[in-house]
Order: C-alpha cells, then sequence, then structure tokens
C-alpha cells in the first residue's frame, strides 16, 4: 500500500496522463509525447519509493524516447531515431542483466518490457505495429496484475487495452 499521499497521487497522475497520451497519440497528435513523459516522470517518482531501480532506470530511458518522439513526430526515420532506439534497448537489457539479475521472475519482466519497448519504439515512428505492441503489454499487465492481486492495476490495463484497440482501428482507417 502507499506510505504517503503524494506516492497516491503521483500514481495517479501516471496513469490519467498515461489515458490522454493513449487518446492523443490514436489521433496522432504529437502532444501525446509530453503527456508520455509526464506519466514516465511520475512512476519514476513512485518507483523510488518501491526501490525497483531497474524500472526506474527503464522508465528514464522511456523520458529520453518520449522527448525523441515528440521532436521527431512526423519527420521521416533517420539515424537519431535508430540511435536512440539502439540505446534504450542496451539501456533495458544492462539494467536487467545488472541491477536485477535474471531468474524466473524477471522472464515475466522482460517480455513486458519488451512489448513496453516495442509500443514506444514503433508508435514514436507512426508505425501501426506500435498498437499491437499497446494492446499486447496491456494483456500482459491483466495477466501479472491478477497473478499478483493488484486489481485496480487490472482495471487501468483493461480500460488501456480499449484503447490500444481504438488506436489500432483509428490508425488503420486513417490508413485507408
Amino acid at each position: 500500500m502507499y506510505t504517503s499521499i503524494d506516492l497516491f497521487l503521483a500514481e495517479l497522475l501516471s496513469v490519467l496522463t498515461a489515458f490522454v497520451m493513449n487518446q492523443l497519440l490514436a489521433n496522432k497528435n504529437k502532444n501525446g509525447w509530453l503527456f508520455y513523459v509526464l506519466s514516465s516522470v511520475t512512476l519514476i517518482y513512485v518507483l523510488i519509493f518501491k526501490d525497483s531501480w531497474m524500472s526506474v532506470t527503464n522508465q528514464t530511458m522511456m523520458v529520453v524516447l518520449g522527448i525523441k518522439n515528440f521532436v521527431l513526430f512526423h519527420t521521416p526515420e533517420h539515424k537519431w531515431h535508430r540511435q536512440f532506439d539502439r540505446l534504450a534497448i542496451v539501456v533495458f537489457f544492462g539494467s536487467l542483466f545488472f541491477l536485477r539479475g535474471f531468474d524466473g521472475k524477471s522472464l515475466s519482466e522482460l517480455v513486458l518490457w519488451m512489448a513496453i519497448l516495442g509500443k514506444t519504439i514503433f508508435l514514436g515512428k507512426n508505425n501501426i505495429k506500435g498498437w499491437h505492441f499497446q494492446i499486447l503489454q496491456q494483456l500482459l499487465s491483466i495477466i501479472f496484475g491478477w497473478y499478483r492481486g493488484i486489481y485496480i492495476y487490472i482495471i487501468k490495463s483493461i480500460i488501456f487495452t480499449f484503447q490500444g484497440i481504438y488506436g489500432l482501428w483509428k490508425w488503420r482507417k486513417m490508413e485507408e
């Protein structure tokens, strides 16, 4: 449970800004990435107090990717896209192996973080595959939430799954 009201408010802000981010990105609105950054920053604050240093490291990299995606929004892919994306993958695997260690629990985290990275990288390139990764991320979050008994987290993940389906539908419609 929460040790203080500020952690509860930070997590609530993280969820609300992620909700807005999904809506904006479904409409290909660049400002969705600003909400992504805000969501990640508030989540970092919560994770610091939970001593989840692997997740803090990875969320920090998500802030960098969110800023990159905002700045390079609707620009053709070039070397900066690829360099930041590669850096994110290196940071992710480094944090997994050096900060967490690899065991049975980290396998589920590995799969979840791969979905998060895929979502962020592909949506940042305006590639519809990003919505597939968003849906996968949320379905995995539902399963992990159920397994861990965190039911409010499951409700959030169900809502975000529907947002992912909406974003996928909306982008397909825009491609027609």
